[in-house]
């Protein structure tokens, strides 16, 4: 899958978290590229993200010999208020997403 991003994209996405049965909607918009540092900066605009953080950064780098590339994803996130708990679920999510992804891109090569 191929995502063209541009600093005015907005997309939406559906997330269920550990334990839970209820998807939760989240629509969330590009504010920043940085072509140099190839990062991607977006923020929750709509959904139950929104009403808990306030936004997230990604980051992706190239691997310097060429011969495949590293994703590091820094979560950056204020919660709007302390009642908020911490979004370990989709740390979790994440964690296990990159496994499982990283497990078929060594058996695939």
């Amino acid at each position: 899958m191929l995502f063209l991003i541009t600093n005015i994209s907005t997309f939406s996405f559906n997330t269920v978290t550990a334990g839970s049965s209820n998807i939760e909607y989240c629509t969330a918009i590009v504010e920043a590229i940085d072509e140099k540092n190839k990062t991607v900066r977006n923020k929750a605009i709509e959904g139950a993200r929104d009403k808990q953080e306030t936004g997230q950064q990604l980051q992706a780098i190239d691997k310097a010999d060429g011969g495949g590339s590293i994703v590091k994803t820094t979560v950056e996130y204020e919660k709007k208020n302390e009642a908020v708990p911490d979004p370990t679920a989709y740390f979790d999510f994440a964690a296990a997403l990159y496994k499982t992804m990283d497990a078929h891109l060594v058996n695939n090569a």
